[in-house]
């Protein structure tokens, strides 16, 4: 079994107050320390709703501001998101790294990228589906002067492009649901 960095869901909503969708924050280390992560085994959590799973989210933007975009294959863990359209590189982060560490595991992982800063820019959250109850964006851009698209390394995705905002605002429907509720805050 493996243990994963989360929080009482009840310590998320008195740090942030309740919101639905991203939730733009500035500083990330006075609110983290709000919710008091532990690691709890994976297996133990994935369908209570009294605690949510911290989820590194991180968008990759190129120089001319148009943003990553990959598909869900049906190869992929989760089978809720399969075939959808997603902005965000992420997953679980272990319990032998932090929260930054398994940012950057995550983006070296599925798109091969080595040298990156993070900037933190908020959080977001999806309670009308039972994925979202138990997950909790954490919502980092990483910025590239990369020309070419990106290559995918994990074959549970596939290398959909960079898209300008207003492309994926009009194809909206087609992505996972934090990124759908993240797309109008690019515009």
């Amino acid at each position: 079994m493996s243990k994963i960095l989360c929080t009482d869901t009840k310590k998320v909503f008195d740090a942030l107050g309740y919101f639905q969708g991203f939730k733009p924050v500035d500083f990330l280390g006075p609110v983290l320390e709000k919710f008091d992560p532990i690691y709890m085994e994976r297996d133990n959590i994935e369908n209570d709703y009294n605690i949510k799973q911290l989820i590194p989210y991180v968008l990759i933007k190129d120089k001319n501001q148009g943003v990553f975009v990959y598909r869900r294959t049906p190869m992929g863990e989760e089978g809720r998101l399969h075939g959808k359209l997603s902005l965000g590189i992420g997953g679980h982060v272990n319990d032998d790294e932090t929260l930054f560490q398994g940012a950057r595991r995550e983006v070296m992982e599925e798109v091969g990228l080595l040298d990156f800063d993070l900037f933190f820019h908020g959080f977001v959250n999806n309670d009308n589906t039972d994925v979202g109850r138990v997950h909790l964006g954490i919502v980092f851009i990483v910025k590239t002067e990369l020309e070419k698209d990106i290559e995918m390394v994990d074959a549970g995705v596939e290398p959909f492009g960079f898209l300008d905002p207003e492309e994926c605002a009009s194809r909206s429907m087609e992505f996972e649901g934090w990124s759908e509720l993240i797309i109008p805050y690019l515009l």
